[in-house]
């Protein structure tokens, strides 16, 4: 009986440990990454900023911050702004953060410092 329950804590310790094992994607997820637009109309730059606002519901806030110039006839058109603030919960199985208001999904390669959105790859700075 002595070796059973031994057996038994055994058991329960190792699965406890399995839980407590660190999650190297979100562990990898707050932080600003960077896209730079530069093609032969607009230059500018794209920006993410992505903090936990709960860790035990996995749940952040992203800044999505824009500014650009387009060119248009050969000249520099004025810099545009645009700020949008999103709410995404992190899910566990795929590993990603799904943006709750339009459905973005965001996708992470910590091995290469990246994350993906839709077709825009972005860099992670910090």
């Amino acid at each position: 009986m002595k070796r059973f329950i031994t057996a038994l804590a055994i058991i329960a310790f190792a699965n406890s440990c399995g839980d407590l094992q660190t999650d190297k994607v979100r562990d990898f997820i707050p932080g600003v990454y960077v896209k730079t637009i530069d093609d032969e109309f607009t230059k500018g730059m794209d920006t993410l900023v992505i903090d936990v606002l709960d860790n035990s519901a996995g749940s952040y806030s992203i800044s999505k911050k824009m500014s650009y110039r387009q060119a248009m006839d050969g000249k520099e058109l004025s810099p545009q702004y645009k700020m949008e603030t999103w709410t995404a919960i992190y899910d566990r199985d795929s590993h990603q953060l799904m943006e709750q208001r339009k459905g973005k999904v965001l996708s992470f390669l910590p091995g290469e410092g990246k994350l993906s959105l839709g077709g825009s790859e972005y860099q992670k700075i910090k």
